[in-house]
C-alpha cells in the first residue's frame, strides 16, 4: 500500500502565523469592512426609526404637510408613506397626482425593492435611490398593472412616484442627488421629532 505523503519545507515550518490584524490589511478584506460599517451604520439609522414610530404612537400626521425637496435642480413637493399601512396603499383610489407632487416611500432598511399598480387608475413614473439619495433606476408603471416591476440593485432604500413624464420632462435621471436633510427633516418633523 502506497502512501501519499507530502513533505513542507523547512523555511514553511518555520513560517510566522499572522495575527487577525495582519491578515485584514488585504484591499478586499477591507472592502468588505467598509461594507459591514456601512451596514451596521443603516441598522441603527433603521433602528432609530423604528424606535420614533413606537415612540410617538401614531402612524400618521393630523394634518397632512407637503415640503420641498430637491431632485437635482428641480423642485417636488413631497408626500410621505412611511408606514407599512401606507406604503402599500401607495396613490390607490386617488384621481390622480399633481405635477410636480410625489409620493416618497422610505423603507427600514437597504433592499431590492418591488412596486405595482393594482388600483392606481392612472400612469406613473418611479424612481429608486440608494441611501446617500442617489437616483439608481427609473421605471415607467402602467395604470392597472398588476405585473409588479422589481429593481435590480439590492440596496435601495428610498422609491419617489411621480407622474408619468415628470423626470424625462424635467431632466432629471439616473446620478441626480435628492436632497436629504431636507427629506430626513421631513420624516423627523412627521414622526415628532423636530
Amino acid at each position: 500500500m502506497m502512501r501519499n505523503t507530502m513533505s513542507v519545507p523547512q523555511s514553511e515550518k518555520n513560517f510566522p502565523r499572522l495575527s487577525t490584524k495582519q491578515k485584514v490589511r488585504g484591499s478586499k478584506e477591507r472592502r468588505v469592512i467598509a461594507k459591514l460599517r456601512w451596514a451596521a451604520v443603516l441598522a441603527i439609522i433603521a433602528i432609530s426609526v423604528l424606535i420614533a414610530y413606537t415612540h410617538t404612537g401614531s402612524s400618521s400626521p393630523s394634518t397632512p404637510s407637503f415640503p420641498t425637496v430637491h431632485l437635482g435642480d428641480k423642485q417636488l413637493s413631497i408626500e410621505l408613506a412611511l408606514t407599512l399601512s401606507e406604503q402599500a396603499r401607495g396613490l390607490t383610489g386617488r384621481g390622480g397626482i399633481p405635477d410636480g407632487h410625489g409620493l416618497v416611500f422610505v423603507h427600514r432598511s437597504p433592499r431590492r425593492l418591488s412596486y405595482w399598480m393594482n388600483g392606481v387608475d392612472f400612469p406613473l413614473d418611479i424612481g429608486f435611490f440608494t441611501a446617500d439619495g442617489v437616483l439608481r433606476e427609473l421605471y415607467p408603471l402602467d395604470a392597472q398593472d398588476r405585473n409588479i416591476t422589481v429593481s435590480t440593485r439590492d440596496d435601495l432604500l428610498i422609491a419617489v412616484e411621480v407622474r408619468r413624464g415628470w423626470f424625462e420632462d424635467n431632466n432629471v435621471g439616473v446620478g441626480t442627488k435628492l436632497e436629504m436633510a431636507v427629506l430626513k427633516e421631513a420624516i423627523e418633523g412627521r414622526m415628532g421629532l423636530q
